[in-house]
């Protein structure tokens, strides 16, 4: 019997390397490298509200984010997805040079953050409400997901 299940881990992350430094904090880490499975991904994020590890309203806006993203780039693999101490859900794709986040916060709002590791060429946004997805992430989303 195959074992599919995702695999979870507490580690120590610093986000030094992106856009801010932050002091190491324990998360919930989910990686999936594997091409998108949708049903998998949102029983992740579904069970992270389930067992109170985020907010209700954190695990609803990254489920309702998904749904709007997902049809942009139907070859995105699942992202990598850590949970701070705080319930800010972060979700990322790392594909070659293209690094894209998005940080699901528990007042309801999001923040992104791109970055392309070859020409230092970074981009994002901030406070942004979860119910709208700004043209420039959705054209970020696209840039990682077909240039990985």
């Amino acid at each position: 019997m195959q074992n599919n299940a995702a695999s979870y881990s507490v580690n120590m992350v610093s986000l030094a390397d992106t856009r801010q430094a932050l002091w190491p904090r324990p998360v919930l880490v989910y990686s999936n490298p594997k091409p998108a499975r949708d049903t998998e991904w949102l029983s992740y994020v579904r069970s992270l509200a389930a067992n109170r590890v985020v907010p209700q309203i954190v695990a609803t806006n990254a489920e309702q984010m998904w749904r709007r993203l997902r049809p942009l780039a139907l070859d995105i693999a699942i992202p990598d997805a850590a949970v701070t101490d705080s319930g800010t859900l972060f979700i990322s794709w790392d594909r070659g040079v293209h690094h894209l986040e998005i940080e699901l916060l528990p007042n309801g709002r999001y923040e992104w953050f791109y970055r392309n590791r070859d020409t230092d060429n970074v981009g994002g946004e901030y406070n942004y409400p979860a119910s709208f997805i700004s043209r420039d992430l959705m054209l970020q989303f696209r840039l990682v997901a077909e240039n990985g």
